[in-house]
């Protein structure tokens, strides 16, 4: 637990993501931190360094919820003091986060609840579990579309799980 030092930043963890770097050096893991916005390592875990989306959300007060990753994209669902905030994005290793709610109509869309990844050709699909049911992303987290396929419509989806057919 090298680098959670401050007392503002030592919440739960309540995700873990490890991701292929940018630089195509070793992998990065990174943690998503009740009221302590999201942290990596380069070293396994040995020590970390907070990576917080500054310039976009507030100071202390948010939650990383859950971290996926799609290719060399990490994206964090996130909750701000008591309100939905959505998805943000990095294509960078952490250096910089966009706002990627594309797609989402209401609040409860926005509440994501989980993250599942698969690449199947050269595409790889993100899929997001939310209050307002399930959504899919094939821009690594850039946009995203509903998808029911017959589940009952605007259900709380809290796991998802993508399974590559390899003989499709």
């Amino acid at each position: 637990n090298n680098g959670f030092a401050s007392p503002f930043y030592s919440g739960y963890v309540y995700a873990l993501a490890v991701a292929p770097s940018t630089s195509g050096g070793e992998s990065i893991l990174y943690a998503g931190v009740e009221e302590g916005g999201i942290w990596r390592s380069v070293n396994d875990g040995g020590s970390w360094e907070w990576v917080y989306p500054t310039g976009v959300l507030g100071e202390h007060d948010i939650s990383m919820i859950a971290l996926g990753v799609a290719g060399n994209t990490v994206v964090a669902g996130v909750r701000q003091e008591g309100s939905v905030d959505g998805v943000y994005r990095s294509n960078d290793d952490g250096g910089s986060w966009t706002r990627s709610n594309a797609g989402f109509t209401t609040a409860a869309d926005s509440e994501i609840r989980c993250f599942a990844s698969i690449k199947v050709g050269g595409t790889n699909y993100l899929y997001a579990g939310t209050d307002g049911g399930g959504f899919l992303s094939a821009s690594e987290g850039a946009s995203w579309t509903k998808f029911s396929g017959g589940l009952p419509a605007d259900r709380e989806v809290n796991r998802i799980v993508a399974v590559h057919d390899a003989n499709s």
